[in-house]
């Protein structure tokens, strides 16, 4: 499955808005500070952006 052209647009309009609010937000701590925030900012993004593996109702892995 492929995305629309508008979706692709909004996908690279989100993508932009990310690397302005990086540049926004680590204005000003020291290059340490600033590279740990982004790291962790990105684990963030990746694990709201990663779907959650299925799990059964007492939250072990479920059969398939």
């Amino acid at each position: 499955m492929a995305a629309t052209r508008a979706g692709q647009a909004l996908r690279d309009r989100v993508q932009r808005s990310w690397s302005d609010l990086e540049e926004l937000t680590a204005a000003g701590p020291a290059d340490g500070e600033r590279k740990e925030a982004l790291r962790v900012r990105r684990r963030i993004e990746a694990n709201l952006t990663t779907a959650p593996a299925a799990t059964d109702s007492a939250g072990g892995a479920a059969a398939t």
